[in-house]
């Protein structure tokens, strides 16, 4: 059995939470790309709508 002073825990619980903060950061830099691309994609699709009606 591992014993954890209350120093150890803490670094522990930095450590957690550092390792948490880079991933909640990097989910969200995930999201705004994904979304960027959608509306990418959503832009084109409206293009090529308008072309096909006949409109610019």
């Amino acid at each position: 059995m591992v014993r954890l002073g209350v120093k150890g825990l803490k670094g522990a619980a930095k450590r957690f939470f550092a390792g948490l903060q880079i991933f909640i950061s990097e989910a969200h830099e995930r999201s705004l790309l994904i979304q960027r691309g959608n509306s990418k994609r959503h832009q084109t699709a409206r293009r090529r709508h308008r072309s096909h009606l006949g409109q610019n």
